[in-house]
């Protein structure tokens, strides 16, 4: 058996998660950030999971063994090597999946600086969000174990990938905000696209 987010799932969670999101908007007395940013949220969350988690492997013990037969050592609930999969992804031209670990977590660095317009201490947002890439990896070990079937190896180099990239994120839109406080016209504008009057 073999549980993944359908895209009529994904509808779905998107079409709830974002009538909550609507309702706990409407019921905040000081409304922020635009609604729109909610659901390009969700969107995001949802993708997030999809490629993380999902396709999840679901075989009897039977079916399990013969698949591990013969490929036993290769059958790997995790890796905890340092750069063991970084040196992988440089020596098979692997630059794609390298990049999208990178900026993985990107959307939820930009999401959490909007909320908070820039005011969350720089350590804070990285630790936090690097907390959101630990859980990801517990998770995907977690269902690794209870399966017997690594559908997506818990990684170690995927934590630092994508804590990196977090903190490149973090210095581009402290630069970027540096660039917008500078400029009055572009200041009202990311103001207006952003946030409520």
């Amino acid at each position: 058996m073999i549980l993944d987010m359908t895209s009529e799932l994904f509808c779905i969670l998107f079409f709830l998660s974002s009538i909550i999101g609507y309702i706990i908007y409407s019921a905040k007395k000081q409304k922020q950030v635009r609604y729109w940013i909610i659901p390009a949220f969700i969107i995001y969350i949802l993708c997030l999971i999809k490629v993380t988690i999902f396709p999840i492997f679901i075989f009897d013990e039977a079916t399990l063994a013969e698949i591990k037969e013969g490929v036993g050592e290769y059958f790997r609930f995790y890796q905890l090597k340092p750069f063991g999969s970084i040196v992988n992804y440089f020596s098979q031209g692997a630059y794609i999946q390298l990049l999208g670990n990178i900026f993985l977590l990107s959307p939820f660095v930009l999401f959490v600086e909007v909320c908070t317009k820039g005011r969350k201490d720089c350590w804070r947002a990285i630790l936090q969000t690097s907390l959101i890439s630990l859980l990801i990896e517990l998770i995907q070990l977690i269902i690794n174990y209870t399966t017997g079937h690594p559908s997506r190896v818990a990684d170690v180099d995927d934590l630092i990938i994508n804590i990196t990239g977090i903190i490149i994120t973090v210095i581009v839109l402290r630069l970027v905000e540096k660039i917008i406080r500078s400029n009055q016209q572009i200041k009202m504008l990311v103001k207006k696209i952003l946030y409520k009057a």
